[in-house]
């Protein structure tokens, strides 16, 4: 209670357990013997150490510059860094990330899959969100709202956005969903339909509402 208004733990918004749950929270957060923070190339490390591999950090749109920047110079800089790289400045230039949340796959494992969202077999998945509700109030252009701890971020979504997200049930490929479409749609043809799902497969699966699973795994 008596830190000057400057102090960086009275100015954090995003850090809030030594005020909300009493001493509890206080020792939770700053004096417990086994707690540590942990920076991305520091996890990163950890996981290596483990041996182990990151398959995606969640929310991945979280660890993606992109999101917070569309200054054409600066993206133009980034563009050659790993994604790993790309990953430590996202979470430098945001400065909001108090927790970070992975998955992790054996190295081997992680690169067995062969990983393409736009295969014909593949099955979408929504998550945490009603597409139905959402397809209904479609229309051209539309955006995607999320905030990530006091950010805004907006993602446009393709014109084919609704039609593709209304006819996503979990159980359907992307090869039946091209099919229903083509029922409204008749000259939709594969490639422009693949097109369309992967630009709106890459900002809903950058804010996790939207998975993949397949029928069946291809390797390398």
């Amino acid at each position: 209670a008596e830190l000057p208004p400057t102090n960086w733990l009275k100015r954090n918004p995003f850090v809030a357990d030594h005020l909300t749950l009493g001493d509890p929270g206080l020792y939770d957060l700053l004096l417990h013997a086994q707690d540590r923070a942990y920076r991305v190339p520091e996890i990163l490390g950890l996981v290596t150490r483990a041996g182990l591999a990151v398959a995606s950090f969640i929310e991945p749109a979280r660890y993606d510059p992109a999101t917070y920047t569309r200054a054409p110079a600066l993206l133009k800089t980034l563009a050659p860094l790993s994604p790993a790289e790309r990953a430590t400045f996202a979470e430098l230039f945001a400065g909001n990330m108090k927790t970070h949340t992975l998955y992790a796959l054996r190295p081997d494992a992680l690169a067995a899959v062969r990983v393409d969202p736009t295969r014909p077999d593949a099955v979408p998945v929504l998550r945490d969100f009603d597409g139905a509700t959402f397809a209904k109030g479609w229309r051209a252009g539309a955006l995607l709202a999320a905030t990530f701890d006091g950010i805004p971020v907006r993602f446009t979504l393709p014109d084919l956005g609704g039609p593709i997200i209304a006819r996503i049930d979990g159980h359907r490929s992307l090869t039946d969903i091209h099919a229903a479409c083509r029922q409204a749609m008749p000259n939709l043809d594969w490639p422009a339909f693949a097109r369309a799902f992967a630009a709106l497969y890459q900002p809903m699966n950058g804010l996790n509402k939207l998975l993949i699973r397949y029928r069946r795994v291809l390797t390398k």
